[in-house]
């Protein structure tokens, strides 16, 4: 589920190196990444351990019972590893009544269990790797500066804009074949060549268009490749379980190809994903900005898409549905260790009180403030319909997310939610006063996959904000999708048995606005796709660097304003068919 790319977690890293005040040091990120981060750039990085030397292995239920509860569970030997270890990797309850308020139903433990998962109690004993690397590292420090006369540092010691300042130029000077990023661009990439396949297996023409799932491997001077799914077929998935590289990009222990055509006995095949010029290299090499609806996440009033719309514009966005009841939530015990058992919580809270002398300072960071936009560029739409999860979700132990009635596992917690805001044909301009465009880049991230009438505010409308300017277009692109919608209308959860999205239809507009500067994009122009070729790879403007992720840039001037900072009045529109669902803007 989760994108494993070495261009795509590179990206992730040279974004946390480049994008803060501070400087982070990079812990569990693939060795891969962090090795040449390390050796060129000097940022400091860390892969710890699974903690599972010294762990005891009991093999009996008495032996199990001995065992700290902090470790129980977490081995076992093979007689009791199903029942005992397999069993109790899992602790958890959907609800525990209260006083003050209970749902109607409830599901008896949280979903998700998937044997494959780790379950709580191994994150728990990962947390404490990290809490634990963490606490010897001060008592390290502190025991060093104990040593000094008088407790005086001196100025190098402690003060570290230089030393991240240099750290950030080293990343932006590491040698070519060392970044990983640079995969996602089209112009740095070699080509696929063709060679024989192992001995009894048909010969393949690799057809480069782009990038798909690669480790940067040397400079090999030739590709090859097998498969033991025999005879492939037009449209059939491949997986090449062995290559070598043709280019430094090109290796991975799976990746995924799709047949094109068989012609004489050989069958054209391309890759999968990531095809073409997937994001530019400023995505490598500068900070970039970024508000988005997905949670968890940092200072949700400050980073979500929501504040950085005009207020023109918010008032026509809903808010998420209220919490249920209020915090706390009543005592858990599956989620405390039982009486007499070591806790961790009850020592930190038992201890002197603190209070800390500093607050983080990230307001800079995370300023929407905007100067001359106080005149709308287009009309703010309507009809757009909002999905957050109720709650605060940041993230953090004093999260309390999705703690309303609708949902079927209150006591969950988790604060995992890909919100966003819906838009369809007449939903009418979403406006965004982005702040401090340096680089003239600004993509958006959306979902195109939506079904007809999950923006159920515009389901009855006949035109555009529901006024009767463009009543006859609204019409006829109602009457083309009734002719294309042959199921019912979608809830927005499982869709299992249901049609799938409503295809793209003659008339689909989408429409990018740039301080009023409006440019319209058609069905082929947005998707790439033809008669001839009905399913491209990444030929439109919109590009799908993942299974889920799938872009727009709507700026890409490096010379916007003359290279001066900006803040900049964004609009997205539609028209005709299709819903949108808009979660992320980036820009820099």
């Amino acid at each position: 589920m989760t994108e494993k790319s070495g261009a795509d977690i590179d990206i992730m890293a040279r974004q946390g190196l480049l994008g803060g005040i501070k400087v982070p040091a990079l812990w569990y990120f693939p060795p891969g990444i962090l090795k040449p981060l390390a050796e060129h750039a000097d940022v400091d990085v860390g892969y710890p351990g699974n903690a599972q030397i010294g762990l005891p292995s009991p093999n009996t239920l008495e032996e199990l019972n001995n065992v700290a509860w902090a470790a129980r569970y977490l081995k076992c030997g093979p007689d009791i590893n199903a029942e005992h270890c397999g069993g109790n990797k899992y602790n958890g309850t959907c609800w525990i009544h209260r006083e003050d308020w209970n749902p109607a139903s409830q599901r008896p433990a949280p979903g998700g269990r998937a044997g494959w998962h780790p379950g709580n109690r191994y994150h728990q004993l990962i947390g404490r790797i990290l809490a634990f690397t963490i606490l010897k590292a001060l008592h390290e420090v502190l025991d060093e500066w104990s040593q000094i006369p008088d407790f005086v540092l001196q100025d190098d010691a402690w003060h570290v804009t230089a030393y991240y300042a240099a750290m950030k130029k080293k990343v932006n000077e590491m040698p070519e074949g060392t970044v990983q990023c640079n995969g996602m661009n089209a112009n740095g990439i070699g080509k696929f060549c063709s060679l024989p396949m192992k001995e009894g297996h048909q010969r393949i023409d690799l057809i480069a268009r782009g990038v798909v799932d690669f480790w940067i491997h040397g400079d090999a001077c030739g590709c090859t490749a097998s498969t033991s799914e025999g005879t492939l077929l037009v449209g059939k998935v491949a997986s090449f379980d062995r290559f070598a590289a043709c280019s430094p990009l090109l290796i991975s222990p799976l990746v995924l190809f799709v047949v094109d055509h068989v012609t004489n006995g050989t069958s054209l095949v391309r890759p999968r994903l990531l095809p073409t010029s997937i994001s530019p290299p400023i995505m490598c090499t500068n900070k970039q900005q970024g508000r988005t609806e997905f949670t968890p996440r940092t200072r949700p009033d400050q980073t979500s898409l929501r504040a950085i719309m005009p207020q023109e514009q918010r008032e026509f966005i809903d808010p998420p549905p209220p919490v249920a009841y209020q915090p706390p939530d009543v005592f858990n015990p599956l989620i405390y260790p039982p009486a007499g058992e070591v806790d961790v919580l009850n020592i930190v809270a038992n201890g002197p009180p603190f209070r800390p002398v500093l607050r983080p300072q990230d307001g800079d960071f995370y300023d929407n403030t905007v100067t001359g936009l106080d005149t709308m560029t287009q009309k703010p739409g309507k009809g757009h319909v909002s999905i957050f999860p109720s709650g605060f979700c940041d993230g953090t132990l004093d999260s309390f997310c999705k703690r309303d009635a609708k949902f079927d596992c209150i006591l969950y917690g988790h604060n995992d939610d890909r919100g966003g805001v819906l838009m369809d044909g007449k939903s009418g301009w979403m406006l965004f006063n982005i702040p401090k465009v340096e680089n003239g880049f600004i993509v958006v991230k959306l979902e195109t996959w939506h079904w007809k009438y999950e923006a159920t505010k515009t389901k009855a409308w006949t035109s555009i904000n529901n006024e009767n300017d463009e009543r006859r277009l609204m019409m006829e692109a109602e009457e083309r999708e009734d002719q294309l919608w042959n199921g019912d209308e979608p809830d927005t959860h499982r869709r299992l048995g249901k049609p799938g999205p409503e295809p793209y239809c003659d008339d689909f507009l989408f429409e990018v606005s740039i301080d009023g500067t409006v440019q319209s994009f058609d069905r082929t122009q947005f998707t790439g796709a033809t008669a001839e070729n009905p399913n491209p790879l990444n030929t439109g403007i919109r590009k799908q660097a993942q299974r889920v992720v799938e872009l727009v840039t709507l700026l890409d001037e490096p010379t916007f304003n003359g290279g001066a900072v900006k803040d900049v009045q964004v609009g997205l529109r539609m028209k005709g068919c299709k819903e949108f669902k808009v979660t992320h803007l980036y820009w820099s």
